[in-house]
């Protein structure tokens, strides 16, 4: 068993082994840097059950308050509710940081932080003008069917009466384009909120109309869709069609990368894979895998948790390679990630690791518990076994 699975059993007080212990005492008096991540990883660790406690207690208590309140009061308490915590979360992710900054190790030739990416976007308008959105931009837009309502990391949309655009039939589309070391969150205009990872493109429509509700996905987003029984929500990438009436799941498609993941965290989703007669129906706790080249689907249950942690701001290790967990801290940190190894591509962990966390730490982690070691040269970062 290797020291990562050690420590993952540790951290999360399983039984070890006489053999496990030693093994995990001979690791911490070999290096003292060793030892104080481990007390790092343990206050990590009761960090976040504070925090996953403190949003249930935030929450129960609102909704408790809110029963015995009137409409208008209620919602001035739920506003102040959820800044409480915003606040905490906030405080929580501080304390967290300031646990992995202030250690002094980290890989070699290392010249600087490498701050974690911020709501970035840039939002493109049914005329070609575009939007460029930070975490500061506050502005209303007004485009043909809709008013935009644009707020420090989330754009809004709300439906005008225009007649003329109410009778028009054609659709018109806007774009939100997510850059490497960005993130953004969306509301439709039928209230489905979406959550846009780094480097992912979503176009979609001002009003929908017709049928059905199309949006087109590159990259990764996690909906929560509004129901609408005789508008079903259809969500098209390279390889397949995903349609649902009101639900919440996580699509995974990047076009550097060979399949299409899309994951049901509640409802049910039907999946038709394009050119093909493939087609699954999924249930909650189910990924859906789609092989861009073969088209071949399959199904697997999966924790959901995992799949959409980095929605609740932090990265999971959990089944996941080397190879493609540096994907996503690519993406995140804007780096390049250069494997010197091969053998390094395919090496598993366990556990999960702050989203926004400064990159030196995050690999600082990485090179504590497992064989491989990382070194700046100019833009890049070298991936490679430890000697």
């Amino acid at each position: 068993m290797g020291i990562d699975e050690i420590i993952y059993k540790y951290l999360n007080k399983e039984p070890l082994s006489n053999e496990e212990l030693l093994i995990l005492d001979d690791w911490k008096i070999k290096n003292q840097k060793n030892d104080m991540f481990l007390k790092n990883m343990e206050s990590l660790k009761k960090d976040r059950e504070l925090s996953q406690r403190l949003h249930k207690e935030l929450d129960d208590t609102y909704f408790a308050t809110r029963k015995k309140l009137e409409y208008r009061k209620s919602k001035a308490t739920r506003t102040l509710w959820y800044r409480i915590s915003a606040a905490s979360v906030l405080l929580i992710l501080a304390i967290t940081s300031a646990l992995f900054i202030g250690r002094n190790s980290g890989p070699d030739n290392y010249v600087g932080n490498i701050e974690p990416g911020s709501h970035q976007a840039t939002l493109e308008l049914a005329d070609g003008s575009k939007i460029e959105l930070s975490p500061l931009v506050k502005d209303v837009v007004k485009d043909q069917d809709a008013v935009i309502n644009i707020d420090k990391g989330m754009v809004s949309y709300k439906e005008t009466n225009n007649v003329d655009t109410l009778i028009a039939d054609s659709i018109v589309y806007n774009t939100i384009v997510i850059p490497r070391k960005g993130e953004y969150k969306i509301i439709l205009s039928d209230g489905s909120s979406i959550w846009l990872n780094a480097e992912s493109k979503l176009k979609y429509p001002l009003k929908f109309k017709g049928k059905e509700r199309r949006v087109f996905l590159e990259g990764e987003a996690y909906f929560e869709v509004a129901h609408n029984s005789s508008m079903p929500f259809i969500v098209e990438t390279e390889a397949q069609e995903l349609a649902v009436l009101g639900t919440k799941f996580n699509i995974t498609a990047f076009p550097d990368e060979s399949s299409v993941q899309s994951t049901l965290v509640s409802g049910s989703v039907k999946i038709n894979v394009k050119n093909s007669d493939k087609k699954v129906l999924l249930i909650p706790g189910q990924q859906a895998v789609v092989d861009k080249d073969s088209r071949n689907l399959k199904v697997n249950s999966v924790d959901v948790s995992e799949i959409t942690a980095w929605k609740e701001g932090f990265f999971s290790l959990e089944n996941v390679t080397m190879e493609e967990f540096l994907n996503r801290l690519s993406r995140w940190y804007d780096v390049k990630f250069v494997f010197e190894d091969d053998s390094a591509r395919g090496l598993a962990f366990r556990g999960s690791v702050p989203r926004y966390d400064n990159l030196i730490s995050v690999l600082d982690m990485l090179q504590a518990i497992s064989p491989v070691e990382f070194k700046y040269q100019k833009n890049e970062i070298e991936v490679k076994m430890k000697k």
